[in-house]
């Protein structure tokens, strides 16, 4: 009986993790105006990690402007956006952890200056 007790839980006693069979972004990135402090939309977004990269996916609320992706990746990022009308920004070191189950989704704010 007591074999049978030690089986359904971990190694150390402790209850078996249960994981959720949905796909978590490993990023949430907002991109804003770095004068007024306005989210813009329609953003490209990527991200890297040395020779990965990703185009992030534009989701959320509506008006929230946010940009989501990689899923499921740890990892760290280098997050680089461009509007028209604005100078391409980047937010560095982005770092993604995981637990047991899914990544821990990292939120990055990048700011873009208006062209000159």
């Amino acid at each position: 009986m007591l074999a049978l007790g030690l089986g359904l839980a971990g190694c150390d006693g402790t209850p078996p993790v249960t994981c959720t069979a949905e796909a978590r972004s490993s990023l949430n990135v907002t991109v804003i105006d770095a004068v007024t402090g306005r989210r813009l939309c329609d953003a490209a977004v990527a991200a890297t990690e040395g020779s990965y990269n990703a185009t992030l996916m534009p989701g959320g609320s509506p008006g929230s402007c946010s940009y989501f992706g990689p899923f499921e990746r740890p990892g760290t990022y280098l997050v680089v956006a461009s509007h028209a009308g604005y100078l391409t920004g980047h937010e560095g070191d982005a770092v993604v952890t995981r637990d047991a189950c899914h990544v821990q989704t990292t939120s990055v704010t990048v700011q873009l200056q208006p062209s000159p």
